[in-house]
């Protein structure tokens, strides 16, 4: 069973994290990637997915390169856009709620990476280190606060690696998180799902090929 200790360190890194991540989300305006993102948000409220410009706007950061002649987006994967959208449907739009599903995402992350680092050391304060260290990394909350698709596919990446030891452990749970983890991670961004996947194929291929077989078609 946890120690009192142990749940009291974690629930000060998780809250330390939610801190950091929400702080003040609305200030500054949107800039050039982030306003890309909340504008193709907005256009799959309007056409139901998202459209590379409006009556009045384009926006191409490459001269229209990034959608066909349909006016489709097809540069990057959608989630991030749908996800965006079902918050401004909620909750209207602003600055601030552009970036909030994105920072919770990262807070998400951090509450992630302690698990991720139980099943890799079964040591609790090796995995409470690695979520504090992450909490507390600059450059990870300089990415996750952005209305980009940045912290979500970090957390599938640690989700998709966190299903894949609970199944190369055996437990029949790790199959259904991995799935999930690399299926939103490809919707996310589909570089960093075939980058995964790879890491994984050389790490069963290298040091758990008896268990090779149950990775692929578990």
């Amino acid at each position: 069973p946890p120690d009192a200790a142990g749940v009291a360190t974690l629930a000060v890194i998780l809250l330390s994290s939610a801190l950091l991540m929400c702080w003040d989300l609305g200030d500054g305006y949107l800039w050039q990637d982030e306003a890309q993102t909340a504008l193709l948000a907005r256009s799959v409220l309007e056409h139901g997915v998202p459209m590379g410009y409006d009556d009045r706007n384009h926006f191409s950061q490459e001269l229209g390169a990034e959608y066909g002649d349909d006016g489709v987006w097809r540069w990057h994967t959608w989630l991030p856009f749908y996800l965006l959208a079902a918050f401004f449907a909620v909750l209207g739009e602003s600055t601030l709620v552009a970036r909030l599903p994105f920072a919770l995402a990262g807070f998400a992350t951090v509450a992630a990476t302690y698990q991720l680092g139980r099943r890799v050391s079964r040591d609790r304060r090796l995995a409470l280190a690695a979520a504090a260290l992450l909490a507390l990394s600059v450059p990870f909350l300089v990415l996750a606060r952005q209305s980009r698709w940045y912290s979500l596919s970090s957390l599938f990446c640690v989700i998709s690696l966190c299903g894949y030891l609970d199944l190369s452990a055996g437990r029949r749970r790790g199959g259904v998180i991995f799935a999930l983890g690399i299926v939103a991670l490809f919707h996310t961004h589909y570089f960093y799902a075939a980058a995964v996947l790879a890491s994984i194929a050389i790490h069963t291929g290298c040091w758990q090929r008896d268990r090779l077989l149950s990775v692929l078609g578990w």
